[in-house]
């Protein structure tokens, strides 16, 4: 689905997140939750370790958080499953306390 979205291998690598990161292009930092399956095929590690890398060395916060399961894309494919469930928890979590340090600067 990619190339559908993408269109050219060329428009695919000027916006990729990893190659934006590790290029200096000019991009906000926000604090990221990157939840990934280790067998991940569709996202090879290489790339994580480039993006996470690269995200640190230029100031911004990130957390890794893996999840077990049959299924690599189980909080898609099967979200009820208890994998992804406590993926989807876990996300809900970093929601909630990026939102409450926000307001809480905010208030100061």
């Amino acid at each position: 689905m990619q190339e559908k979205y993408w269109l050219t291998e060329a428009a695919m690598e000027e916006g990729s997140a990893d190659k934006a990161v590790n290029r200096g292009d000019a991009i906000d930092l926000p604090h990221i939750l990157y939840v990934q399956h280790p067998k991940d095929t569709q996202h090879p590690r290489v790339n994580l370790e480039s993006f996470v890398a690269g995200y640190k060395k230029r100031g911004g916060q990130i957390e890794l958080h893996w999840f077990e399961g049959e299924k690599y894309d189980a909080v898609r494919s099967a979200p009820d499953s208890s994998p992804a469930r406590a993926a989807i928890d876990r996300i809900v979590a970093f929601i909630h306390a990026e939102a409450t340090a926000k307001a809480e600067a905010a208030a100061k």
